[in-house]
């Protein structure tokens, strides 16, 4: 009984687009892994790119939640 050759599929699209297509959908993974799972402030990608590269922090974003008016906020101090 003869051995069945193996067919051997050089490249899944193309030479130039199987690089890009693999980059592209490492992106997208990681993008819809972000929004399922979420990071700590101070911990996003682009805080880390940023510290590596620039040397810099990222200042975290300020979320103000309280519904309190200048004169509220004068009466309590």
């Amino acid at each position: 009984m003869a051995a069945q050759p193996i067919i051997k599929y050089p490249y899944l699209i193309s030479k130039t687009l199987d690089p890009i297509f693999g980059f592209a959908v490492g992106i997208m993974a990681f993008g819809t892994y972000e929004k399922r799972v979420g990071r700590e402030d101070g911990h996003t990608l682009k805080d880390l790119v940023m510290a590596k590269f620039i040397g810099t922090k990222a200042e975290p974003a300020v979320v103000e939640t309280s519904s309190a008016t200048p004169e509220t906020a004068a009466k309590s101090n």
